[in-house]
């Protein structure tokens, strides 16, 4: 059975979730700063014909069986440096702390 697909907007989407519950988190007798995400994903393309056309970023996992089939499975890294809204360094919380 094909694992369900997660498209890569969806996914730094749900990365930018989980950094705002850590900074919500935070605590202030040891903060933790956020200064920069680093990510390596593997990306598969697709070339959508129907519908919306244009090209699909999706995050794979290359652990299990199966086939990417036609796509092109690409490694990709993102780095990232999460800010608050008023443009000072995330800090976020350690949960091993508690």
């Amino acid at each position: 059975m094909a694992e369900p697909r997660i498209g890569l907007a969806e996914f730094v989407s749900s990365l930018r979730d989980e950094l705002k519950l850590a900074a919500s988190e935070a605590i202030d007798t040891l903060p933790i700063e956020v200064t920069s995400v680093k990510i390596e994903l593997s990306v598969s393309a697709t070339q959508e014909i129907q519908g919306e056309a244009g090209i699909k970023f999706w995050v794979v996992n290359l652990g299990g069986g199966g086939s990417a089939g036609s796509e092109s499975v690409q490694r990709l890294t993102i780095e990232l440096s999460p800010r608050n809204p008023d443009g000072t360094t995330l800090k976020i919380r350690d949960d091993q702390l508690d």
